[in-house]
């Protein structure tokens, strides 16, 4: 059974063993990985590069790993020296207690408290300034995006000539038409990045379409193996923990068992592999130090990256937490799955009926009485008229209005559909919901929406 379901196999210990310290083993890093590092503690990329120089002889990344680390090494340094302004933005919120309003309050109606107030105040404003003064040195060992980089640098070094070779457009191109129907499919890797839709972007003359990254990545890792032979151990280390690359299973939690079944099987086609596998970064540090015992890797680093993984994750779930907290808010729902709130609005399609002809009606009737106004001196006669023409001038706004507010509906209804099956799709793994889905998305869905049917019923 073993031969004919391998896909469902993982790899004993002792072969795992022997795979980490097999000449023929190839250790390959996705994009995520390198760029990681940047959130590293010194100590954390120093034992990382080290491991790397550990097993440099046997190292490599697809080109396509290279050109998201590249495309995205900017945006990722900015970021992490945003966290440093965004803390010490807050913590300057906290200095000079005593003026706050609120404690000033306080202060005024009972004076006795002024002396303590100030005293807590300076010891307060002391320690933000200790503080302050650590983050600071923290932030400068940080690349910058206007500095010289050391951490590509060093990336460079280590995997000078270890870079797959540049694709073709045509190579791109059959690879994005395999992966449409991949992705219909549910094949791994990258079906969970359809939501990316049709962004892309060009280099080297080859225009990429974003969400076939993955599937990308993975092609260039089965040529690269397939027309190395000598390679029987494929480990592959990444930290995208999404179900389209991993197999994971509830049990008291989610658990990763191992590579996705389909992918073992993908690259087990191949008659020199014996074993592939995948891990975190963390993973990495922890089983490089565990085989070769000339090489140690601190416990403050594998807490380090441990931490970074966890807090990722977090933030992840939080996010999609405050989204599904916002739709509760404004449509009463349990869960993204279950709209049928909203199907107390299906009697609105009547408004459709005040279509164009009713429109040019409209109009021609106010044209006509407007005439007839022009060519009339009875005054009686005008009063009636001009009623007539006000309330007409009257049904013409409510008609504007209610295609108007028929238009935000189908809007906003449209925005919730697109959002309840993006969200089918995705589970704690998803990385990209929150920003494509954020609260500034959810504040654009009308807040009137929940009248419609009682102005409807008054109507």
């Amino acid at each position: 059974m073993k031969r004919s379901f391998s896909g469902f196999y993982s790899p004993t210990s002792e072969e795992i063993r022997k795979a980490w310290l097999d000449e023929n083993t190839v250790f390959i890093f996705d994009t995520n990985v390198l760029l990681d590092i940047y959130s590293y503690k010194e100590i954390t990329r120093e034992d990382f590069f080290s491991s790397l120089e550990k097993l440099k002889g046997n190292i490599w990344i697809p080109f396509h790993v290279g050109l998201e680390y590249q495309r995205n090494r900017l945006k990722v340094i900015s970021a992490a020296k945003a966290v440093f302004r965004h803390a010490k933005k807050e913590l300057n919120n906290i200095r000079g207690l005593k003026d706050k309003e609120k404690i000033k309050s306080i202060t005024d109606m009972f004076p006795s408290l002024l002396d303590k107030t100030s005293k807590l105040s300076e010891e307060i404003d002391k320690l933000i300034d200790d503080y302050e003064n650590y983050l600071t040195e923290l932030d400068d060992k940080q690349p910058c995006v206007r500095s010289h980089d050391k951490i590509r640098e060093k990336l460079n070094d280590l995997f000078c000539d270890k870079v797959g070779e540049a694709p073709s457009q045509n190579k791109i191109d059959n690879i994005e038409k395999d992966g449409e129907e991949r992705y219909k499919n549910g094949i791994p890797p990258g079906f969970r990045d359809e939501e990316k839709g049709r962004e892309f972007f060009h280099y080297g003359g080859v225009k990429y379409k974003n969400k076939y990254g993955d599937l990308i990545i993975w092609r260039q890792i089965i040529e690269y193996i397939e027309s190395n032979k000598y390679i029987n151990n494929v480990i592959f280390i990444t930290n995208d923990l999404k179900r389209d690359w991993w197999y994971i299973i509830d049990s008291g939690g989610n658990k990763r068992v191992g590579p996705h079944a389909l992918l073992i099987e993908e690259i087990k086609r191949l008659d020199n592999v014996k074993i592939f596998d995948m891990y975190t970064s963390a993973d990495f540090l922890e089983n490089t130090s565990k085989y070769y015992s000339d090489f140690n890797v601190s416990k403050e680093s594998i807490i380090n990256v441990k931490e970074i993984e966890v807090n990722y994750q977090l933030n992840k779930e939080r996010s999609i937490s405050r989204l599904k907290e916002k739709l509760d808010e404004l449509y009463g729902l349990n869960n993204l799955n279950n709209l049928n709130n909203l199907n107390n609005l299906n009697n609105l399609n009547n408004l459709n009926n005040l279509n164009y002809l009713n429109k040019l009606d409209y109009l021609s009737e106010l044209d006509r009485l407007k005439n007839f106004l022009n060519l009339k001196d009875n005054s009686t006669l005008n009063e009636r008229i001009k009623r007539n023409i006000e309330n007409l001038d009257l049904a013409m706004q409510k008609h504007n209005d209610a295609l108007k507010r028929w238009n935000d509906l189908n809007k906003a209804r449209m925005n919730l559909y697109m959002m309840n099956n993006n969200m089918a799709m995705l589970d704690m793994e998803d990385s990209d919901f929150s920003r494509e889905y954020s609260s500034s998305n959810i504040e654009e869905i009308p807040s009137h929406i929940d009248s419609f049917k009682d102005e409807e019923n008054k109507e």
